[in-house]
């Protein structure tokens, strides 16, 4: 068998030896004549090994790179026929159409002409070829400045003569004529079909998409990897609405050119148009990659990222592109109210103060930028938009609704009177309706909102409308049964109605009905997964539900169901927090970093669960992400000062407060939160000068009590302390202001007050390691055995934790379990050397056992480290009673403060010096 295929092979080689050059050279041209151009590149690489500068071979093989679509190779090998000498006229048309395919030409006047003696034919299609493409990449000038020069020849009977001739009719709205003419050439077309592709873009430029459709086809039958018709193709059928055909086109391009901008911008496109937004930025990207100014892919990821609500995003893309865009253009528009809700209102109001005059494709404009306006406190520049609005001519409900809702926004009257209008025109428009009842009940015209509702419904017995505006003016004046039922008789009228159920869920909860409340906001998402009051009711719910387990469930549903809906997936995570399971909801958030890693609501989610589970550099890291992403996220710089100050990163946490103070001038709870750090590196003085100076209804109560209290309790004025904890307490006596109030009546030795609140506090809000040791600590003085029995709790709970273990052994020593105390003692000094407190407890239990040298030496060393620790000061006296050092006890005891402990050490030295 090897004896046969040595002798197959050495036939066939002998038999491809016994052709000559010239003979691989006709069977070549053969080929390409039957456009068999596989076996031309045989045939002719056959051929030139035979004679390396055989130009035609060279010329040819060239040709049959071109029409397979090997264009760096084509060029290549039909640059080298030049060189060889080979037709020029015959070569250079090609090249211009290899450059042009490749897109690395730029306009230049004569095309292959500086080095080379062309005939006028020759002239005349690289004019035309060029400026054809030149016009369709948007240079008409210079399109147009080529094909008038192939006009200048007068060569009416040539092919390209009179396809220049079409071009220039179709420039100059003759578009029939153009088309008569093409379709005309393309009976006789060239090797190209350039007639036939003209024709197509005719067609589609007239928008008669089905017969430019059918030319495209035929076109890209006999061409199929013709790039630019691909690409005109696939333009057609996105304007069309042919979306899946359009996909399937772009898809092919993507096997060959999976990292080409224009296709990837193209798949963006595809995916933003059936509201993929997530796949859109994620191939938006890929081609900005590569092409980082390309308008179409900034386009769709701009307003996919809007799409998304990550503003930020969003803005980052839409603001390259924004000098290509009419102030009219609708992305223009969502640009401006990005930058309003960004903090860029300086730049936004500069842009449309650009403007000479308004007109009213500027009304979305005007009325985005005064709403915006509105709510950052700039009423002066809003009401001046507004104005502007007023001069225009505007008709339409819709319209006349916005701009009257922002009228009666800056107090103007007149608004009422386009409401008006827009009933007169639309009777049943809701927003209109709305606005009328709103601006009742803003105004505290309760009894006209009331009557205005009652009309509603008298007008429209059987539509849920008016019950709903009849439920909302009643719970305004606080008569929450009759607005229940009005609410109930809304769900009749209306069994889907979404404002009845979310509205009569709100009563549910209140009454604790969980599972009646869960069934409405159920209902609710299903049909809108990202109502967002709804969502975040329902996510509450698993906070105080017994069946949280339904919620968790129900929501991971819904995210499988919209995978690409984040506000659904950081519902889930918080979720799993409310549940316990802060890990799980890490991790979850943690897989989204990939996709949604420049998402500002996603940043914040993850930011504010890795401070709550205790994780402060991770908060650090994220609200540091944040600001970078949006500088003026006034949450975001608190949420990184808290980060820094939990791990105690106190003067970064103060130069962060100043950066914060520059963005927020007038932001006075800065102040506090500055004073807070000043106290915590102990500048007492310049924090009370601080507070001092705060006008006190700028702020935050709760926040100025909070550093209030720690102001007193550092000045030792704990009845001060205790008066403003109390307050704070009545404000909102949540788990913190609970503990806070607590821990200062414990220092004014008041336990029984202060246990009795860490009791409600833990029956509210469930245990905690700060309660049950505060708690722990409290019942010391007042039931020493369960306070051992606390302790003895939580160190199962916790059992290399210093802090618990010291505290036990107190607890244990108060009880006069003397051992145990001494035992648990020596476990949290061996965790914690260096703590004078701990010491001084392990000190405490050798005394209690009779052990007074030991006693004796971890006193002096806890003292070394706090000398003016009174407690321990009076332990060190009486171990020195017991050692008979009687004098020394008596230095010591004569420094410290009158008090009943000292008392009764000075009879005990009495009673031992005698």
């Amino acid at each position: 068998m090897k004896r046969l295929l040595l002798i197959t092979s050495l036939l066939l080689f002998s038999c491809n030896n016994s052709k000559s050059a010239e003979e691989y050279l006709l069977t070549g041209q053969s080929a390409i004549a039957n456009k068999n151009y596989k076996i031309a590149v045989i045939e002719l690489k056959n051929a030139l090994l035979q004679r390396p500068k055989l130009a035609e071979a060279r010329f040819l093989l060239g040709t049959s790179y071109f029409f397979t679509e090997q264009l760096p190779a084509a060029r290549k090998e039909l640059q080298r026929a030049l060189e060889l000498g080979f037709d020029p006229n015959k070569i250079i048309t090609f090249l211009l159409r290899i450059d042009i395919l490749l897109g690395k030409l730029e306009f230049v006047e004569n095309y292959g002409q500086e080095d080379h003696a062309l005939t006028p034919e020759t002239i005349i299609e690289l004019h035309t070829v060029f400026g054809g493409s030149l016009i369709i990449r948007g240079q008409i000038t210079e399109g147009l400045s080529l094909l008038h020069k192939v006009m200048s020849f007068e060569q009416k009977h040539d092919f390209f003569y009179q396809l220049a001739k079409a071009w220039l009719a179709a420039t100059n709205d003759q578009i029939d004529e153009a088309i008569k003419l093409t379709s005309t050439l393309s009976e006789a077309d060239n090797e190209f079909n350039d007639a036939l592709l003209l024709t197509a873009r005719l067609y589609a430029f007239a928008k008669q998409y089905e017969l430019a459709a059918t030319k495209y086809d035929q076109f890209l039958t006999v061409h199929p990897n013709n790039f630019i018709a691909q690409m005109s193709y696939i333009e057609l059928l996105i304007a069309t609405n042919d979306l899946n055909k359009a996909e399937n086109q772009v898809d092919k391009l993507l096997a060959l050119y999976p990292r080409y901008p224009s296709i990837n911008a193209y798949k963006a496109e595809l995916a933003f148009l059936v509201h993929r937004f997530q796949s859109a930025t994620d191939y938006a990207n890929i081609a900005l990659a590569t092409q980082p100014s390309l308008f179409k892919a900034n386009l769709i990821a701009g307003l996919s990222y809007y799409q998304q609500q990550n503003d930020e995003m969003a803005y980052h893309h839409l603001i390259l592109i924004e000098d290509y865009l009419p102030p009219s253009h609708l992305v223009f528009q969502v640009l401006s109210s990005l930058k309003f809700q960004l903090g860029y209102s300086a730049e936004a109001v500069t842009k449309i103060d650009q403007l000479e005059k308004f007109s009213a494709a500027d009304f979305r404009l005007l009325s985005n930028a005064s709403s915006a306006l509105i709510k950052s406190g700039d009423r002066d520049k809003a009401q001046e938009y507004i104005e502007q609005l007023n001069k225009l001519e505007v008709s339409g409900h819709q319209k006349l609704t916005q701009r009257g809702v922002l009228k009666l926004s800056v107090n103007d009257k007149t608004g009422i009177d386009d409401l008006k209008q827009a009933l007169a025109e639309n009777p049943n428009y809701l927003k209109a309706q709305i606005a009328i009842l709103y601006n009742y009940l803003n105004n505290n015209q309760l009894s006209q909102a009331l009557s205005f509702a009652n009309a509603l419904i008298s007008n429209n017995p059987e539509e849920e409308l008016g019950y709903l505006a009849k439920g909302i003016v009643l719970q305004t004046q606080n008569y929450p049964e009759i607005a229940e039922a009005s609410f109930r008789q809304a769900l009749t009228k209306n069994p889907e109605s979404i404002g009845a159920k979310f509205n009569l869920s709100t009563y549910d909860v209140q009454n604790k009905d969980y599972q009646a409340a869960y069934q409405k906001l159920v209902e609710i998402l299903d049909k809108t997964p990202e109502h967002r009051a709804a969502l975040e009711r329902l996510v509450k719910l698993s906070t105080v539900w017994q069946d949280k387990q339904k919620v968790l469930d129900f929501i991971k549903k819904l995210r499988v169901a919209y995978p690409d809906k984040i506000i659904l997936s950081l519902a889930v995570a918080r979720t799993f927090e409310n549940l316990n399971q802060q890990d799980n909801g890490l991790k979850l958030l943690l897989n989204l970093q990939k996709t949604a890693d420049n998402n500002i609501q996603y940043l914040q989610t993850y930011a504010l669960m890795s401070y709550r589970a205790g994780d402060f550099a991770k908060a650090e890291e994220l609200f540091n992400k944040i600001i970078g992403l949006s500088a003026k996220d006034l949450k975001a710089n608190v949420g990184l000062i808290s980060s820094l100050g939990a791990q105690n990163k106190n003067q970064q946490a103060l130069a962060k407060i100043k950066n914060a103070q520059a963005l927020f001038p007038g932001n006075s709870n800065l102040v506090i939160y500055e004073a807070n750090y000043l106290l915590k590196i102990g500048e007492v003085a310049e924090a009370e000068n601080l507070l001092a100076i705060i006008k006190e209804n700028t702020v935050i109560r709760t926040l100025l009590l909070r550093v209030k209290i720690k102001l007193n309790a550092v000045k030792d004025q704990h009845q001060r302390a205790l008066e403003f904890a109390e307050e704070l307490y009545g404000i909102s006596p949540n788990l913190q202001n609970s503990f806070t109030y607590a821990q200062i009546l414990q220092r004014l030795s008041e336990n029984e007050l202060a246990l009795i609140i860490v009791n409600k506090a833990m029956v509210k809000y469930g245990s905690s390691l700060a309660l049950e040791s505060l708690k722990a600590e409290l019942n010391v003085g007042i039931d020493p055995e369960n306070s051992v029995d606390i302790y003895q709790k939580l160190v199962n709970e916790n059992p290399d934790n210093p802090v618990v273990l010291n505290n036990f052994a107190w607890a244990a020593i108060m009880a006069k379990q003397y051992e145990l105390g001494l035992e648990v003692a020596q476990k949290a000094v061996k965790l914690a050397p260096d703590q004078p407190q701990i010491k001084d407890t392990l000190a405490l239990a050798y005394l209690r056992v009779g052990q007074y040298r030991r006693a004796e030496t971890l006193f002096e060393e806890a003292l070394e480290s706090l000398p003016v620790d009174g407690d321990i000061s009076l332990h060190y006296a009486e171990t020195l009673i017991y050692l008979n050092k009687f004098e020394r006890s008596k230095e010591i005891l004569d420094k410290l403060s009158s008090s009943l402990e000292k008392q009764a050490l000075l009879n005990l030295l009495k009673k031992h010096a005698e």
